[in-house]
């Protein structure tokens, strides 16, 4: 889901649920050569008819190559995988979950093309 359709879907749901909520963090970790590579998640959650709901926006930069360092050593081979990013692609992944009876979050299989408010 692009930029522009993720800010229509959240004006959408500003508008039709009175509980509407957002907020974002970063999650970083590290490849094997330890390059920092930073995920973006944006939240938000409303109470819809379905239940409570979460839909979370994961964008962090398109791997456009994969690199392979092979060692030798005392002990066996290692394999270290370097990811070569984007500096201007982004990836972006819709995850969508439901609060369950057990006031827990799980994720729904609903394509994020199939969200309509």
């Amino acid at each position: 889901m692009n930029d522009e359709k993720w800010y229509e879907l959240k004006e959408k749901a500003k508008e039709k649920f009175d509980d509407f909520s957002e907020f974002q963090e970063a999650e970083t970790r590290e490849d094997d050569t330890g390059q920092e590579i930073t995920t973006i998640i944006e939240k938000m959650e409303f109470t819809s008819p379905l239940g409570k709901l979460r839909i979370e926006r994961a964008t962090r930069p398109k791997i456009i190559d994969k690199k392979t360092h092979y060692h030798k050593g005392a002990g066996g081979s290692k394999a270290d995988i370097e990811y070569v990013l984007s500096d201007e692609e982004k990836v972006h992944k819709i995850t969508i979950y439901r609060r369950n009876e057990m006031n827990e979050w799980e994720e729904m299989n609903l394509p994020a093309e199939r969200i309509n408010f």
